[in-house]
């Protein structure tokens, strides 16, 4: 029976490779644990996504009950924000590396457009590691000061509270003022540098439409380095049309009393009522992969995530490992799994534009021009 559009919507998650799980609880614990490092209430302007905070400290806590560092890393999760909740939640826990937002990115957007959503872009800034965050707030800080005379009397007060709601603030100069403001980016250190110069290379390689938004800054005293969302053009005047919202939060297990940082990013996807259970429906009745998509080099793992979503869009079942750099570990991972397919992608093919698809079975192998790919998929046996 040939599947609607919801049930293909339905498998969108777990095809990236994130695992179904109950919507971790939050407990008062995680509550108190996250109050000290947030500082400022941020909430009504995050309005479906207000308990993301408390929902990361969950998270962390979840991974250190289970022992998820025992695993192979990443671990990926999925979950609905609670029964019938407002948004689908998608984390990536122990990878530092940008293929993670790439994954996690791609993923919030496939979501999306099988919602019916086609006008996507996607607004980035990057805060940088804790020197970088710091040396651009302090900026921020002085530069308010000497302009204090010229902001209303509320964002004032907002600013007190935290300078980060500067970017908040309205007001008939306000404009100005914002154009001529400290940016993030311009304070990152060599390294937070070159690892918001990989993911904006994995977006532009996937031709997700992107902006630097300077002003996106919020709950900025949990993120390290980036910090996304995504919207739709035909409602981008509206302030509240923010169709998921995602950021990676590397320190805050350190932050809320863990014995050491957790590389995490993780992302909050708006839900229409509708598409909700078919989100978490077809888990069960996923057919187990029968083919491992494999790569090498930078210029296949650029390519890699375009090809897995050409692949997604043909039905075709494959799973992968795109934070493994190495064909070996990789290789070990689709025997652990026992695909009786194995699809290489290293630098030779990539300028070829084309695959090498191995059966695992007696190694025999065939290179295969990746427009061909998915039917060549489909008729093996």
């Amino acid at each position: 029976m040939k599947k609607n559009k919801k049930q293909k919507e339905s498998e969108v998650a777990s095809y990236y490779g994130f695992s179904l799980i109950e919507s971790p609880t939050i407990k008062k614990e995680d509550i108190y644990k996250i109050k000290t490092p947030l500082q400022a209430e941020t909430a009504p302007r995050r309005d479906r996504f207000a308990d993301l905070p408390e929902k990361k400290t969950a998270i962390l806590r979840l991974y250190e009950e289970k022992n998820m560092a025992n695993l192979p890393q990443p671990v990926m999760l999925c979950f609905e924000s609670q029964p019938g909740g407002k948004y689908f939640g998608l984390e990536i826990l122990g990878c530092a590396k940008a293929i993670s937002e790439a994954t996690i990115i791609q993923a919030a957007l496939a979501i999306l457009r099988e919602q019916g959503f086609n006008d996507l872009y996607v607004n980035i800034n990057s805060l940088g590691d804790r020197e970088s965050t710091s040396h651009f707030f302090r900026e921020l800080g002085s530069f308010c000061r000497k302009h204090w005379d010229v902001l209303l009397v509320d964002c004032r007060q907002a600013i007190k509270r935290d300078v980060g709601e500067f970017f908040h603030c309205r007001g008939e100069k306000h404009a100005a003022l914002i154009e001529g403001a400290p940016k993030s980016v311009a304070f990152l250190s060599e390294l937070a540098k070159n690892h918001f110069k990989e993911v904006l290379e994995y977006l532009e390689a996937l031709d997700i439409p992107y902006r630097i938004s300077n002003s996106l800054v919020d709950v900025h005293q949990l993120v390290t380095h980036t910090i996304f969302e995504i919207r739709d053009l035909k409602t981008e005047a509206d302030n509240d049309s923010v169709l998921a919202f995602g950021f990676r939060y590397n320190a805050v297990a350190r932050k809320i009393g863990m014995k050491k940082e957790i590389p995490a990013i993780g992302v909050a996807v708006a839900v229409k009522k509708t598409a909700s259970k078919k989100l978490l429906a077809g888990k069960a009745k996923k057919p187990k992969p029968k083919v491992f998509f494999a790569q090498i080099g930078v210029e296949a793992k650029l390519k890699s995530l375009k090809i897995i979503e050409m692949l997604r869009q043909a039905r075709v079942d494959i799973c992968q490992a795109l934070s493994k750099d190495k064909m070996s570990s990789q290789i070990a991972v689709a025997e652990n799994l026992k695909v009786p397919y194995l699809v290489i992608m290293g630098q030779k093919e990539t300028l070829e534009n084309a695959v090498i698809v191995r059966n695992m079975a007696n190694r025999s192998q065939t290179v295969v021009p990746i427009p061909k790919l998915a039917d060549y998929l489909k008729h093996l046996r």
